[in-house]
């Protein structure tokens, strides 16, 4: 797989090799375009001697139908006014029968030419002339055959194009052929201009191409180090890059990042100095929390401590009271024992007062 280090080369290639396909595929297509009108053309030259002699044997035979000739005569003037007619040189035109025998032929007169096979030099592509030439015509009405075939005064066979013609009331096909090598001289007389035009097309369409994959590669050069030295930290860097296509867009979108960030940062830098100056004010209020507690822990020692002074002395408190609650108890007990005893004299003295009441009573009655 290629690999490619800058991106300028990548696409100088890949849109070379673009053009370079897309002409050669043109003229690819122009060459077998140019090819069979070529051939188109070739074939002309055949057309109008088997016109001429179509009209020939057309005639040769209404003699016959008219009675005029026998059929055997019919033949034998075809022949006669045929054979010798040539065209392009030593061109001539043949005629072939329904069992592929050739009534006119300069070399093959009389002979059976279904086995006859072209000079292709690829032998699976060889086909047989004579009889792939009558069963075409027959089939519709008028053929054309490509073959190989050997060209007097040449030592190698060049193309040769036949045109053939059916005249059904013989059933005779009726043809004539060209070699066609001159056709590939022409064809190539014509796509050389072409050829040439498009090498120097290939050519200015490269360079152009060049400069503008330079031009991609230098701002994307230029974006590459911008984004490299923003990862890196580094906010100062500044670039300028004149387009107005995708890479330019890229490279105001990477300067509005950079302003952004600028803004962040300092944003960033101005909250860390609020940050330093509450952490000092926190600082100084825990130092004053700190003496404010060892205070209180101060304070709370010397409440503990009077609070266990207290403790003794409500110890002490404790055990007098223990104590009076004791003499209290024994007052109680001699004074329980005091009202019983009081009890006891009160008794007496009711009983006494009583007994004074009697004798009081008594004595009363007696004065009486």
């Amino acid at each position: 797989m290629f690999r490619f280090k800058k991106l300028s080369t990548l696409i100088t290639t890949v849109a070379s090799l673009a053009v370079i396909a897309l002409i050669g595929v043109a003229l690819v297509v122009l060459y077998f375009t140019a090819a069979d009108k070529m051939k188109d053309r070739a074939v002309e030259p055949a057309k109008s001697p088997v016109e001429l002699v179509y009209s020939i044997v057309e005639q040769v035979y209404q003699q016959e139908k008219a009675g005029k000739l026998s059929h055997e005569e019919a033949v034998q003037k075809v022949k006669e006014l045929v054979s010798p007619l040539r065209f392009q040189g030593d061109n001539y035109v043949f005629i072939v029968d329904s069992n592929y025998v050739l009534p006119v032929h300069p070399t093959l007169e009389g002979k059976d030419g279904s086995t006859i096979q072209d000079k292709n030099p690829d032998e699976k592509k060889r086909v047989y002339v004579i009889r792939d030439l009558a069963d075409g015509a027959r089939k519709n009405g008028e053929f054309i055959l490509e073959y190989y075939w050997d060209k007097p005064g040449q030592k190698k066979v060049v193309p040769k194009i036949t045109y053939a013609k059916f005249f059904e009331p013989y059933q005779w096909t009726i043809g004539a052929g060209i070699y066609a090598d001159d056709i590939q001289k022409d064809v190539m007389a014509l796509l050389l201009p072409i050829l040439y035009a498009g090498i120097a097309a290939v050519v200015i369409v490269i360079v152009i191409l060049y400069f503008i994959a330079r031009g991609i590669g230098k701002a994307a050069g230029t974006l590459e180090t911008a984004v490299g030295t923003i990862a890196g930290g580094d906010l100062t860097h500044t670039f300028e890059l004149n387009r107005s296509d995708e890479l330019g867009r890229v490279g105001n979108a990477i300067k509005k990042m950079i302003a952004e960030l600028k803004e962040v940062l300092t944003g960033v830098i101005e909250s860390s100095k609020e940050s330093n100056t509450l952490a000092q004010n926190l600082a100084a209020a825990a130092e004053e929390q700190g003496a404010a507690a060892q205070e209180v822990t101060q304070a709370f020692e010397r409440a503990t401590e009077e609070f266990q002074n207290i403790s003794a002395t409500l110890q002490e408190v404790t055990s007098g009271v223990e104590e009076v609650a004791a003499s209290a108890q024994n007052v109680s007990k001699s004074a329980q024992e005091l009202a019983e005893s009081s009890e006891v004299v009160a008794q007496s003295v009711k009983n006494g007062v009583n007994a004074i009441d009697v004798v009081t009573e008594t004595v009363r009655r007696t004065y009486q």
